[in-house]
This record gives structure tokens, sequence and C-alpha cells, in this order.
């Protein structure tokens, strides 16, 4: 499995998950086609695999889309980093389109163990269809639209 993995990311790498652009390559299960301007998650969890240079990354940034409306006007993220809980995240119509995901000292100490590598699990309880919402006929359940991600 390691052998297969995209090059190893460091601090300051950002990476674009639209058509086209070389995050789709870290993405696993639980996401859409990508599209013009990013990829949404599909279904109720999604995941990712970053492989690291180093253990000095401390958080992830993200940019993002929420699906959200007025008759559905959250979506929560819970986030897991190598099996292990570390935040959920409530994410609103006047949230920022961006968000950061720490990386916990214990998880950074571990990833020598692991070959410096992340495997960026996201769980979407609130997850829905636009369908559902009356936004469009799109029948996928959807949560968040990942634009970009920034190492730091």
């Amino acid at each position: 499995m390691f052998a297969d993995l995209p090059r190893a990311l460091t601090a300051r790498d950002r990476l674009v998950f639209s058509r086209d652009n070389s995050g789709t390559q870290y993405l696993a299960n639980g996401w859409a086609t990508s599209e013009d301007w990013g990829t949404w998650s599909e279904g109720k969890d999604a995941a990712l695999f970053l492989p690291l240079e180093s253990e000095e990354v401390a958080s992830i940034l993200v940019e993002a889309r929420t699906l959200v409306s007025p008759f559905h006007p959250k979506q929560t993220v819970e986030v897991r980093i190598n099996g292990i809980p570390t935040e959920s995240l409530t994410l609103t119509a006047n949230s920022a389109e961006q968000f950061t995901i720490k990386i916990p000292p214990e998880l950074r100490q571990q990833r020598k163990l692991q070959n410096r590598l992340l495997k960026i699990q996201l769980y979407f309880p609130d997850a829905v269809s636009p369908g559902d919402l009356g936004m469009s006929g799109d029948g996928r359940m959807l949560a968040l639209g990942l634009i970009a991600l920034t190492v730091q």
C-alpha cells in the first residue's frame, strides 16, 4: 500500500481537489467525482491519506464548501486521525470557508512509527441530498465540498 501513495508533503504544500489537479491522488473512499471547483464528500464518511515528509506538521488548513440551507442549517464534521478522534466541528452558513484540523502532539510522535502517514477520516452525521432540501435533483448524500488543503 505505501508504495502506491503519492509524494510526501511538507509544510506549506497546498493540494487542490478540483478536476485534473494532483490533490485528488490523496483521496481515499467517500468522495464523489471531482468537479471544476473541487470534490464533494459522498455519503456519511470520507477519508484521505497524507504521507508527510517530517513530524513537524502541526495542522491542516481546509478550504471547503458546506451543504447547508435554511432548512438544514449545519453540518457536523467529526475528525479522526489514524483512528483516534481529534475534534468535532459544526459548520454553518456563517462559518468561514476555512477550518483547521489540528494534529495532536502525541499523533505527531506516533507518525514516526507509521511511516509518517496520516489517515484523516471525516464523518458527516448531517449529510443530506440537495434533492431532499429542494435545491436540485441531485440525490447524492453530500456534506463537505473539499476545495483545497494546506499542510502547516
